[in-house]
């Protein structure tokens, strides 16, 4: 009925943590902790995790919050990605444009 995405949750974690930067209330230095409260680390580590995103280090600071946003971001857009070329060749015969290709030759 309705044809709406729903925006993942990490990305409006980021717009907060950004609009607190802008105000000066954080730095790229402060605790993640200051930031998050035990839920959304929770939902941040669960949308990590979707994505493929094993990130190396102990996320620890808005700085690495920061870095892990955009890996995320970077993972569901590979995969987007990904995900359109198979649908693109799933409606191609690849065999018929051979065909067509090899039958446009003049000899």
């Amino acid at each position: 009925m309705f044809n709406r995405t729903v925006e993942p949750e990490y990305r409006e974690m980021r717009k907060n943590v950004l609009a607190q930067i802008s105000a000066g209330r954080l730095t790229e230095d402060s605790q993640l902790s200051k930031v998050l409260d035990s839920l959304e680390l929770v939902e941040l580590t669960m949308e990590a995790e979707e994505s493929g995103v094993e990130p190396a280090v102990e996320i620890k600071t808005v700085k690495d919050f920061l870095w892990l946003c955009r890996a995320i971001d970077f993972q569901r857009q590979r995969k987007s990605d990904q995900s359109l070329v198979n649908a693109l060749i799933g409606k191609v015969d690849f065999r018929q444009v051979a065909v067509n290709k090899f039958n446009s030759w003049a000899f």
